[in-house]
């Protein structure tokens, strides 16, 4: 796409627009410049190439944000081939990285059941329409997506049978994180009829954003209870497990 033409800091979000494709984008401040407040950065200015975010009146200053890499993960970033059919048995399990996260979080169990009662006739035709994804890692093939319907698959379908896939073909890396932080956070919460954990979401929702680059699915939040009023659960629900658990924020 062609370079950004106007730049706009308006309540804690950057919004940006481009002329030549009509393309409109919608930052979160923390998500370019972390915790700086809008007072000390006067207003946003865009690069001469138009894929760049810069504060000539910062104070201190502020290092440029580019946007590139950031706009092109969904499309050409995401680097998904077209569905093919895997045994079963070839996938070796869930992606080690989404385990390490979880872990490096402090959310030890998943996050919804590993299960879900169905039949197999359902279940084949819900991944004929929503295949898994997975991706090659150290000589070994692992689930990075749809991980709910892998738990199920290898749960009620032979290990023999073939399932549709698409592999990500990319590195690990941030395009990866990205895929995990689907599952990790935006599928708990788009699935409302299971109830996810809230101090794991609150936990996960923390850790991730220590990844430069990294989209998260909620706006910028700085308290407990903010978090707990987007989620539109009781702030106690958070805080109960927090006492309740051996850690410390």
């Amino acid at each position: 796409m062609a370079g950004f033409d106007y730049v706009r800091l308006v309540d804690d979000y950057i919004h940006l627009w481009s002329k030549r494709d009509q393309t409109r984008v919608t930052l979160s401040l923390s998500q370019c410049v972390g915790r700086r407040s809008m007072a000390d950065l006067g207003e946003p200015q865009l690069s001469s190439d138009g894929f760049g975010i810069r504060w000539p009146d910062a104070i201190p200053p502020v290092a440029e944000y580019r946007l590139s890499q950031l706009l092109q993960a969904p499309t050409k970033g995401a680097k998904l081939n077209a569905v093919e059919m895997l045994p079963l048995a070839s996938i070796a399990g869930i992606h080690p990285r989404y385990e390490q996260i979880l872990s490096d979080a402090g959310v030890v169990e998943p996050l919804s059941p590993a299960s879900p009662a169905i039949t197999k006739d359902a279940l084949t035709n819900y991944l004929s329409v929503y295949p898994l994804i997975v991706h090659r890692y150290r000589g070994r093939i692992y689930c990075c997506g749809n991980i709910l319907g892998y738990r199920a698959a290898i749960a009620l379908l032979d290990r023999e049978l073939v399932v549709p896939v698409r592999i990500f073909a990319g590195r690990a890396g941030l395009l990866l994180d990205q895929l995990l932080t689907n599952e990790l956070l935006t599928v708990p919460v788009i699935q409302a009829s299971t109830p996810c954990p809230p101090l794991a979401i609150y936990r996960l929702w923390r850790w991730l954003q220590k990844i430069p680059g990294i989209q998260i699915p909620y706006p910028p939040m700085n308290s407990v209870a903010a978090f707990a009023r987007w989620l539109r659960i009781d702030e106690r629900k958070i805080r109960i497990e927090k006492n309740r658990g051996s850690g410390s924020e």
